[in-house]
């Protein structure tokens, strides 16, 4: 197979990147200018392509790795080029592929393929512990599903249905935990530590938080004063901090809460739930 890819940003070229390793082919890159093809092609040492059309033309798997919201609109641009047999992909982690059947009398198979993965740059490492969740037309999603199992990956299926939530998890152990951090830093600052002694107190924090949860799990990792029934401690917190953290506060510790009595099936919570006005 060949494979192709228009967009040329930190997910498409990293991907291509690691297609390469896996053995595959690559033939290259085409974008929104001819700029960013040929750097994402000199990464990968592919081909930079002045057009979309003469991209397609050149690959059987065809990877739309673009803003979500460019999606439609790139594949209605090329629509007519696809031949039959072609498979392409996006790499959404909320849409469906769905987002590219509209046409009912397609010969052409279409898939979403996301790479449960942060990609900070366009040289963003790959390798056999990345899962690859795939979803779309079902009698391709078995090929692929093989080839990239083959690569030694894993490659669960999912429903169109289940992208949403499947992707709001993913953001929940990522993104979210950058709000949460800053959150950290800005309540150090009120507590009067100075940026560079915040800066290393979250990073020596969060980083063994971190390693312990990736050892233990979440559950096993829980420390501090909601993990020990402390409610005098929380009561404290809830006290002093700014009302414009109290929420993230309130709703991250009614979380903390529930590993906690997993942790501790025994352990009455009750007054802790008081202190964070929370019903049950």
């Amino acid at each position: 197979m060949k494979i192709g890819f228009i967009g040329a940003g930190h997910v498409g070229t990293s991907l291509g990147r690691y297609f390469i390793e896996q053995g595959e082919t690559v033939v290259g890159y085409a974008s929104r200018t001819v700029e960013q093809a040929k750097d994402s092609a000199e990464l990968t040492g592919t081909r930079a392509f002045t057009s979309n059309q003469e991209l397609v033309a050149a690959c059987d798997w065809l990877f739309l790795t673009v803003s979500d919201t460019a999606i439609p609109a790139v594949f209605h641009d090329i629509e007519a080029m696809l031949r039959p047999g072609m498979r392409v992909f996006h790499c959404s982690g909320a849409a469906s592929a769905h987002l590219l059947a509209a046409n009912a009398k397609r010969t052409y198979a279409v898939l979403s393929l996301h790479p449960i993965l942060a990609f900070p740059s366009k040289t963003t490492p790959l390798d056999s512990s990345t899962i690859f969740t795939l979803e779309g037309d079902a009698e391709a999603l078995v090929a692929v599903q093989a080839t990239v199992q083959r690569w030694g990956n894993e490659a669960p299926i999912i429903k169109a249905e289940q992208k949403a939530l499947y992707h709001a998890a993913c953001v929940t152990c990522s993104n979210l935990v950058n709000g949460l951090v800053h959150t950290s830093q800005q309540l150090f600052a009120e507590a009067g530590l100075s940026g560079e002694v915040a800066e290393q107190a979250f990073r020596q924090l969060f980083l063994q938080n971190a390693q312990n949860i990736y050892a233990h799990g979440p559950v096993a990792a829980l420390t501090g004063p909601i993990e020990r029934g402390d409610a005098a401690t929380v009561a404290k917190h809830v006290a002093v901090i700014p009302t414009a953290y109290q929420q993230t506060y309130r709703v991250m510790s009614q979380a903390v809460v529930e590993v906690a009595k997993i942790k501790h099936p025994s352990r009455n919570y009750a007054e802790i739930d008081k202190q964070l006005n929370i019903t049950r």
